[in-house]
């Protein structure tokens, strides 16, 4: 099958950075809106967390299951550009990714149905910065593709196995949004609500209640709750709980459940089904 889009829909093109302020993000809905006026754009965000594919990884895998059937998703965490790291093009079952390959589309393929990977011959774009492939190149394969052009083109075929994988561990914090509350990977507990589960954060060693909000626990106290995003939460009702502990995406906080209640692991982040 001919890697394009259906064009008997309008195109939706969203676009998720690390950039920290609009203004280049800009360039990149300029150049787009230049190759197919008639596009959609939707902005997730321009502040994941600099160079942070992690947390970019979960904002992008998080969004990208609400968005219709054929949505094009650009997105930018790449310290790695101007070096040798591959530009891809990924189609699954459901959507299209156009961004770097460094781990960043991993969450979501092992969500989704993988179909193809297309590792783009950046020789197609000579005239592209050094420091600015979302906009030189990635925004205008989301362009070519949103008007229904053949991307096929662009580069060659690659399986998924040859991806770069993402290095994610289980209780690893994905994401803290901002109120301070700490999303892990790891899905809900198996313990009875209201059971008081051991956590640690690096030398730090407390307890949190296991319950279905925050608000079931008193103000300034631990609670773990599955939130919206159906990942297990550590947070401090009233409280900021990333605040507290010193924690950042990527730190570990370990969860044990206790030895007296029957449980078993939930599943990770990758499990989760979109």
């Amino acid at each position: 099958m001919r890697p394009t889009l259906d064009k008997s829909t309008t195109p939706i093109v969203t676009i998720t950075t690390d950039f920290g302020e609009h203004f280049a993000t800009a360039q990149m809905e300029g150049v787009l809106l230049g190759i197919n006026p008639t596009v959609k754009i939707v902005n997730i965000t321009d502040h994941v967390r600099p160079f942070n594919i992690l947390e970019g990884s979960f904002i992008l895998m998080q969004t990208s299951r609400f968005f219709p059937s054929g949505t094009i998703h650009v997105a930018i965490v790449d310290p790695g550009v101007g070096s040798k790291r591959r530009g891809l093009v990924i189609k699954t079952h459901k959507s299209y990714f156009i961004g770097p390959d460094n781990g960043l589309f991993m969450p979501i393929i092992k969500n989704q149905v993988f179909e193809w990977a297309i590792a783009i011959d950046e020789e197609h774009f000579p005239n592209k910065s050094n420091t600015f492939h979302g906009r030189d190149v990635f925004i205008k394969i989301a362009g070519f593709l949103s008007r229904g052009d053949d991307v096929s083109k662009l580069g060659d075929k690659i399986d998924l196995a040859a991806l770069v994988p993402m290095d994610l561990h289980l209780d690893q914090i994905v994401h803290i949004d901002g109120f301070g509350n700490i999303k892990i990977n790891r899905a809900a507990l198996t313990v009875p609500f209201g059971t008081v589960v051991p956590v640690v954060h690096k030398e730090r060693e407390f307890t949190a209640r296991y319950e279905r909000t925050f608000s079931d626990v008193g103000i300034g106290e631990w609670v773990l709750a599955v939130g919206s995003h159906d990942v297990l939460e550590l947070a401090m009702n009233q409280g900021n709980a990333s605040k507290v502990l010193g924690a950042r995406v990527g730190d570990v906080v370990s969860v044990t459940e206790p030895d007296n209640v029957s449980s078993q692991t939930g599943p990770t982040l990758f499990e989760i089904n979109n």
